[in-house]
């Protein structure tokens, strides 16, 4: 797959360096493992009028971005709200679609430890018989599949339609409450809602190709599904046959500029297939491709077997985000005296 794959991964600024601060790799075998760490401030508060209580009611957790490795790929602007738990003497905070990735491939979180910064000035490790951190599978993950349905793809159809679906249901076996939308762009734009995954399979094996790709403006049309959606995962996959029509009436730069207008956009993960069956991928559409590939990367296979490879691939590095349920005493913190926290975490690395 090396020959194929971009070494490009466009996360967030500075999310895949190399090297990350309080990082170590090691190997065992011919897996690579990682251990990273993130830090975060906690801190709460009581609403109620019982002030006197020990215990508070309102925590908040938010990521320290400066101090975390590098490879973590998170929401670093959302400050995380929490629950009383069961017991009301502890509180649970669910931090969200949490990725690791660096410029050579993505990371499946294999273990996580707490630790917290104590009045004594060391790191205390929280007991592993509470069992105070808990990984979870994404919760919420939205996926549009952006398709080529121009004439360029007909020769790739069938290996389209299978490669497709085959990719959805990888999707679902990992992560069931993800939802699908796909845009096919030609000569016009067909879209679908977010929608379960038979009716997205089923689209798609009924779609017709012909005319000419307006990619754009199907890339657009994506963008916009995504923004009306309140999910912490979004994901865009494209394929593309690397042609564009001159109807075309959107730009790249267009969608560019749509993908960073805004900070809410900063969680879409935008991934992207560029393939003719007919054609070499040359070096101008490869570049066009890579500037819409935000916090994700672009593949670029050579022959049917690489094709569906890619689409395995992705849908890998998709569902390796978890999300993180951190269990702890309700003790009261103020938000001017924070308590200091940090996740390690020990992973195994997928490479390209």
């Amino acid at each position: 797959m090396k020959n194929f794959v971009s070494k490009i991964f466009v996360f967030m600024v500075c999310v895949c360096a190399f090297g990350c601060k309080d990082s170590s790799t090691f190997w065992h075998g011919n897996t690579t493992y990682r251990t990273s760490c993130m830090y975060l401030n906690f801190w709460n508060t009581d609403t109620s009028k019982n002030s006197s209580s020990v215990y508070g009611n309102c925590p908040r957790l938010e990521i320290d971005k400066v101090n975390s490795s590098k490879c973590i790929n998170t929401d670093y602007s959302k400050t995380f709200k929490g629950q009383i738990g069961d017991d009301p003497s502890q509180v649970e905070i669910i931090i969200d679609n949490i990725r690791l990735a660096d410029e050579y491939g993505y990371f499946e979180v294999r273990n996580v430890e707490v630790e917290e910064y104590s009045d004594e000035g060391f790191w205390e490790k929280m007991s592993v018989n509470t069992n105070p951190v808990v990984v979870e599978p994404l919760k919420g993950l939205d996926v549009v599949l952006v398709l080529d349905a121009s004439g360029a793809m007909l020769k790739s159809s069938v290996l389209l339609k299978q490669c497709a679906t085959n990719f959805i249901s990888r999707i679902v076996s990992k992560v069931p409450t993800a939802q699908f939308a796909v845009v096919a762009f030609s000569d016009d734009i067909n879209a679908t809602k977010l929608t379960d995954a038979t009716q997205a399979e089923s689209y798609i094996n009924q779609m017709q190709f012909e005319g000419q790709p307006l990619l754009y403006s199907g890339l657009d049309t994506a963008i916009t599904i995504l923004a009306n959606s309140d999910v912490s995962a979004r994901v865009m996959v494209t394929l593309t046959s690397g042609k564009k029509s001159d109807a075309d009436t959107k730009t790249i730069d267009d969608i560019v500029s749509r993908l960073n207008q805004d900070v809410d956009f900063q969680k879409i993960q935008s991934f992207a297939i560029a393939f003719n069956s007919e054609t070499e991928i040359d070096k101008n559409i490869k570049e066009r491709v890579e500037k819409f590939c935000l916090r994700g990367f672009a593949m670029y296979p050579e022959d049917d077997d690489d094709f569906a490879e890619s689409f395995e691939y992705f849908s890998s590095s998709i569902t390796v985000g978890c999300d993180l349920k951190y269990t702890r005493l309700a003790t009261k913190y103020s938000e001017n005296n924070k308590k200091k926290i940090r996740f390690k975490f020990v992973s195994d690395q997928q490479r390209l």
